[in-house]
């Protein structure tokens, strides 16, 4: 028996290499990893700097904004055609005076919104334009070209408009349940600000009304960097990337992130290259659907249901 003892040693090895050979090819491959580009991942969206401290006007009525902004989203959907031409031409809009413009302007003092919060889906799905929220964040662009119109004759009812306008896009990025909302809600911010500085008559208010812009403008575009690796159909990035997305749909504290990472997770039933999170995304989706959250239940709603043929057109 001791004579056959290199001989036992190597069959053992060989049973050892074998037996883990066999038990690793019958484990299901894995879910990516976060990748570590991204340093504060899971962290919650904040601008560098706190709109409210530059807001031309308290936003502190006790109302809710979001009634306002369905009436004038409902007036805009009736009357399409009309403030499409007034958005288009904003000079004609001018003696008009749309009614859906002034029901921003009645919701500015407004110190709350909850406008997409009671039906998410109606941002939260795989539409680039979302039908309501393209309707008030065209508003809220006529409110701005308004106020830049009367600027230099009005400049005291050039400021009710951008500040409706600058009241709009703060509920809409405090709110921020879909990339998309958070975008709109910013841009409308920035492109009023720009305005509110010229005919803010201190010149230091004036100063920091255009740090704000600026430095909501650049925090926009850093999160950009995050959203087109989370939201992209490039197999090599997703290669890469993919972790961060289960990363962001599992456990981000921000309502923005986790719906545009449960979309990408639908997205990667048909598009990662990684076996491992392919397999996941239906399997996690399921869990989602009944998230206590109803943004995310609504994202892995639409994320499950997704089709190959829908994901096709899409692309």
């Amino acid at each position: 028996m001791v004579g056959n003892l290199p001989g036992w040693v190597l069959s053992a090895l060989i049973a050892v290499t074998g037996g883990y050979g066999l038990w690793s090819l019958s484990r299901p491959p894995r879910v990516s990893e976060p990748s570590g580009v991204f340093k504060n991942l899971l962290s919650r969206v904040a601008l560098p700097v706190d709109p409210k401290t530059v807001a031309p006007a308290p936003m502190n009525g006790d109302c809710d904004a979001g009634e306002k902004y369905r009436a004038a989203i409902t007036e805009f959907l009736a009357n399409r055609s009309r403030y499409d031409k007034w958005h288009e031409k904003a000079n004609t809009a001018l003696a008009a005076k749309p009614r859906a413009v002034e029901l921003l302007v009645e919701a500015s003092r407004c110190n709350r919104m909850d406008l997409f919060r009671r039906s998410p889906a109606e941002v939260v799905n795989y539409d680039p334009e979302p039908t309501s929220l393209d309707a008030i964040e065209k508003l809220g662009d006529m409110a701005v070209q308004r106020g830049m119109l009367l600027r230099k004759t009005q400049p005291d009812e050039a400021r009710k408009y951008l500040g409706a306008a600058f009241a709009l896009g703060y509920h809409l990025y405090t709110e921020r349940l879909a990339w998309r909302e958070f975008t709109a809600g910013v841009n409308l911010m920035v492109n009023a600000s720009k305005y509110l500085a010229e005919i803010e008559p201190d010149s230091g208010r004036a100063r920091a009304i255009e740090l704000f812009a600026e430095g909501a403008d650049k925090y926009k575009l850093d999160q950009l960097k995050l959203y087109g690796v989370i939201s992209t159909t490039d197999g090599a990035i997703l290669a890469r990337h993919g972790g961060d997305a289960f990363a962001l749909a599992r456990a981000s504290p921000d309502p923005m992130w986790r719906t545009t990472a449960i979309l990408a997770v639908g997205r990667m039933k048909y598009n990662t290259p990684n076996r491992g999170d392919q397999l996941a995304a239906p399997r996690e989706l399921k869990t989602w659907v009944s998230d206590p959250d109803p943004a995310a239940r609504a994202a892995a709603l639409a994320a499950s249901n997704l089709t190959l043929e829908q994901y096709r057109m899409l692309r």
